[in-house]
């Protein structure tokens, strides 16, 4: 009953979770159920009630999120666009794209910092977790969880600074 309880509480967070690591929206629920699979498996390390640890949670979506993508690359590779055709996008395509575009920029800058730096952005700018939150679920001190916050914030301001100056660029050469 336990595990259920988990699977039925916290799906929607490994979700979010799996497709802010990179995973393309088509593959977010199997690589869902990957995690939940691998945590089953595991279930005997933590016993923790009927919650599995946040940083447990967060670590195995993490992994099996990069197993995607790498999966999902090598098929790309291996099948090139042959075959494939090119369908039309209904209205709104400009903004969607626009926003998928800076969606990648800020996960490119999320894969250039550290595990511990990517973990705390994730979980308070994109889940909502306040940073005292956080510190006191994955049990580290609150300034450092705020000192590792402020570094990626950085990183990714600085990302979407020189995205911004490259599209500007592209714009003046036009």
């Amino acid at each position: 009953m336990g595990f259920e309880n988990t699977f039925r509480r916290r799906y929607p967070l490994v979700c979010r979770l799996v497709r802010g690591f990179g995973v393309a929206a088509p593959q977010v629920e199997d690589a869902a159920q990957e995690v939940f699979i691998v945590l089953y498996r595991r279930r005997d390390e933590f016993v923790a009630g009927d919650v599995v640890p946040t940083p447990l949670l967060y670590g195995v979506a993490r992994r099996v999120s990069a197993n995607v993508r790498r999966k999902e690359a090598r098929r790309r590779d291996r099948d090139g666009l042959e075959g494939r055709r090119l369908v039309a996008v209904e209205g709104g395509a400009e903004e969607r794209l626009q926003l998928q575009s800076q969606a990648a920029v800020v996960r490119a800058a999320l894969e250039g910092v550290d595990d511990a730096k990517r973990c705390v952005f994730v979980m308070v700018e994109v889940e909502g977790m306040t940073v005292k939150e956080f510190a006191a679920e994955f049990g580290i001190n609150v300034n450092t969880a705020h000192a590792r916050l402020r570094a990626a914030r950085l990183a990714v301001e600085r990302a979407v600074a020189r995205a911004k100056a490259r599209a500007d660029r592209v714009e003046v050469a036009r």
